[in-house]
């Protein structure tokens, strides 16, 4: 086992089915819960999705990754989706997903989604539910093209 492997990582590379499916019912949940936000955003919420997105974008230009921070910012917005229960449901696979993206030799990928954060902010407070749901699935289709690129690599 090289030094930059862990644990986390070799789990993830023996469960990646699980992991794909955990991201695509992300994908399902999330896309929505965009469209949810910019139709229903409260503007303490607009105020909450923005304070998590500049605490993301100051630690990923600091450190070069911000898994903690922009999990945060993804949770502001399901909150403001208006609908608990969609919180809830991804909170039943955070484990599948997040064990992988806050392990060391992975923290680094997803970096060509960062500009795309701020991206999705803006439509959600332009109350643009069709542009959030497309950002949000280019998020995570360079999300699932990262991941696939850390299985191929590993087997």
């Amino acid at each position: 086992m090289g030094i930059n492997d862990s644990f986390l990582s070799l789990r993830f590379k023996n469960d990646s089915a699980n992991m794909l499916h955990a991201l695509e019912v992300r994908r399902i949940i999330e896309s929505e819960s965009c469209v949810l936000a910019a139709q229903r955003a409260s503007a303490e919420d607009l105020l909450e999705i923005e304070q998590r997105l500049v605490e993301m974008e100051r630690v990923h230009l600091a450190v070069g990754s911000a898994g903690a921070e922009d999990w945060a910012f993804h949770t502001s917005v399901y909150r403001a989706s208006g609908n608990p229960l969609l919180l809830q449901m991804l909170n039943g696979i955070y484990d599948s997903l997040h064990a992988f993206f806050e392990s060391p030799p992975e923290q680094a990928l997803f970096a060509d989604s960062f500009l795309l954060h701020r991206d999705l902010f803006n439509a959600i407070c332009q109350r643009d539910g069709e542009a959030a749901r497309a950002i949000c699935h280019q998020i995570l289709d360079i999300t699932e093209r990262d991941m696939k690129d850390v299985i191929n690599a590993k087997r």
